[in-house]
């Protein structure tokens, strides 16, 4: 771990969610939103006293199989994107797998609720 030391464990977050938008948005938008949930995720996990990011991980997928992976390991590093959405998406399904360090798990998903609430119309599958 690039020669630091972490007496913390790790803990770790699922989540499995539907999204669904009352208007149709374009694919581009809806990535945006998941740049904002996703720096405003790690911004509050800092906050909070995380140490280090083991990894935040997720995927969306779209009927008709368009997906987007997505992954952030590192508080300072861009979110890297893998596939694509094409079109404008109703809804979609967000899954997201969080590990990290200096946070416990009831925090994790406290935040990754709060973000979901503010950038989404929830509506929980799992």
């Amino acid at each position: 771990m690039n020669g630091i030391m972490f007496e913390a464990h790790p803990a770790v977050c699922a989540k499995k969610e539907s999204l669904t938008f009352k208007n149709p948005i374009p694919a581009g938008v809806l990535q945006q939103k998941i740049d904002t949930f996703l720096l405003e995720l790690t911004s509050s996990l800092q906050n909070d006293g995380c140490k280090l990011i083991g990894h935040i991980k997720g995927m969306l997928g779209i009927e008709g199989n368009d997906h987007l992976f997505f992954s952030l390991t590192s508080f300072d590093e861009k979110i890297r994107y893998k596939g694509e959405l094409s079109g404008t998406v109703e809804k979609t399904e967000l899954t997201i797998n969080v590990i990290v360090y200096g946070i416990e798990q009831t925090k994790i998903a406290c935040h990754l609720d709060e973000g979901l609430d503010k950038h989404f119309s929830v509506q929980q599958l799992i």
